[in-house]
C-alpha cells in the first residue's frame, strides 16, 4: 500500500504531463493502421471479441453520419472511448504503473487508443475511429480560441468556434464585417454577446454614434446609454464602463461593460445596482 510519494518520485511530474500532453495536443494525423491495433487490444482487455469492421472517420461529424446510417441495426458498446482526450486519466494510471509498480493490464487498451486515435466509437461488431484535430488554438488560459478562424478543425472541415472557451456560430468569425451593434446588444445568450464583443472590437462599440455618455465618475465609471436602438420593450440599453479596482497579476487592469437599467441615470447608481451580485458582465479590455 502507497501512502505517500518520494521526492524522486514526484520529481518524475513534468515527464509524464510533457508526454501525455504532447498527445492530447496533437494535430498529427493517425497511423489508422496502429489506431486498429489500438482499438482490437482495447476489446480484448474489456472482454469483449474484437471488432470485425473498423472504419476511419474524418471528424466526429463524420462519424456520426455513419453511425447514423447504422441506427438500428448495431447496438452500442457500453463505453465510447475519448482517444486522445483521454490524456488525463491516463497520465495519472501511467505514473502510477511506471513509478509505483501498480499493475493495471485491462487499462492497457484505453491507453493504447489515448495514444494513437481521435474520438472512438465501438459498437458490438464494428467499431469508429476519427482522426485528430488539425487544427487546435487556445488563449492564454489554455481555452480554445480565435477570432482569424476556427478554435478546432479536422481534416474533412468540420470545425469548432470559439472566444475564450465560449463556442458560438461560424458567421461570428467567418462573417464578422455583420456584426453590429444592434446584434450584440440584442443576442440572449450573455457569454455569446461577450464573445460578439471582443471579436467586433470593444472600444469600437463603446465609440459608437449610437452610444452616448450619460454620466462619467473617476471613481464608479462611465454610463452609457444607446439613443436608437431598443430592446423588445422599447428601453433603450444601459451599461456601465468600469474599471477593476484591483490590478491582475501582470499588472494591467481589466475594464467591464455591466449592462444596466435603463431607467438610472448616475455611475455611482448604476455601479450601486450591480450588487449585491454582478449578474450579467462583458470583460471589455485590458490596459
Amino acid at each position: 500500500m502507497i501512502n505517500k510519494l518520494t521526492e524522486a518520485q514526484r520529481a518524475k511530474f513534468p515527464e509524464f504531463v510533457e508526454k501525455w500532453l504532447k498527445i492530447g495536443l496533437s494535430t498529427e494525423p493517425i497511423d489508422f493502421e496502429k489506431a486498429k491495433k489500438a482499438v482490437r487490444l482495447a476489446y480484448k482487455c474489456g472482454g469483449l471479441e474484437p471488432p470485425t469492421e473498423i472504419i476511419y472517420c474524418a471528424s466526429p461529424m463524420d462519424a456520426q453520419r455513419k453511425i447514423a446510417e447504422l441506427s438500428g441495426k448495431k447496438e452500442f458498446v457500453s463505453t465510447t472511448f475519448d482517444g486522445q482526450h483521454d490524456v488525463n486519466y491516463c497520465s495519472f494510471y501511467d505514473f502510477f504503473q511506471k513509478e509505483c509498480g501498480i499493475k493495471l493490464p485491462k487499462f492497457r487498451g484505453i491507453m493504447a487508443i489515448t495514444e494513437e486515435c481521435g474520438w472512438v466509437y465501438g459498437y458490438d461488431t464494428i467499431c469508429f475511429v476519427c482522426d485528430r484535430h488539425t487544427v487546435l488554438n487556445r488563449d492564454s488560459q489554455n481555452r480554445l480560441h480565435s477570432v482569424d478562424g476556427p478554435a478546432v478543425s479536422y481534416p474533412d472541415g468540420y470545425s469548432v468556434y470559439a472566444v475564450h472557451g465560449i463556442r458560438i456560430p461560424a458567421w461570428i468569425i467567418l462573417e464578422k464585417e455583420k456584426i453590429t451593434i444592434e446584434k450584440i446588444l440584442t443576442e440572449q445568450n450573455a457569454e455569446v454577446r461577450q464573445a460578439m464583443m471582443e471579436v467586433y472590437g470593444r472600444v469600437k462599440m463603446l465609440e459608437s454614434e449610437d452610444c452616448k455618455v450619460i454620466d462619467q465618475d473617476l471613481e464608479w465609471g462611465t454610463l452609457y446609454r444607446t439613443q436608437k436602438l431598443t430592446d423588445c420593450n422599447g428601453d433603450p440599453f444601459c451599461f456601465l464602463h468600469v474599471v477593476n479596482s484591483t490590478p491582475e497579476a501582470d499588472g494591467t487592469w481589466k475594464s467591464y461593460i455591466l449592462l444596466i437599467d435603463p431607467a438610472i441615470n448616475t455611475a455611482y447608481d448604476a455601479w450601486q445596482s450591480t450588487f449585491p451580485g454582478i449578474k450579467d458582465f462583458i470583460p471589455i479590455a485590458e490596459s
